[in-house]
């Protein structure tokens, strides 16, 4: 949000543009052809920037599910009792 507010981005028209796109591969061809102030010249200026940080959001977003689905399995697994008449 940083960068897209020093390229002359209104901070709602990033947000209203950016949030539910996160992990939409075709979001900045999208964004690039916008004709609110500042977009064309975010997308021309810093197109490698743009591309490396949603890599790392698109990476941290993978593994953030990897390790939510990990701990709902671990919480759905069946509990494992000792009666205590087997033990004698």
């Amino acid at each position: 949000m940083r960068l897209a507010e020093s390229h002359g981005i209104v901070r709602e028209d990033f947000l209203s543009n950016y949030l539910g796109s996160e992990l939409d591969p075709l979001w900045l061809n999208r964004v690039s052809k916008l004709s609110a102030g500042g977009w064309k010249n975010f997308v021309a200026r810093a197109k490698d920037s743009i591309k490396e940080l949603r890599t790392q959001i698109h990476t941290s977003h993978w593994a953030s599910d990897a390790v939510g689905g990990r701990r709902k399995w671990r919480s759905r697994a069946p509990r494992l009792t000792v009666c205590a008449s087997w033990m004698r």
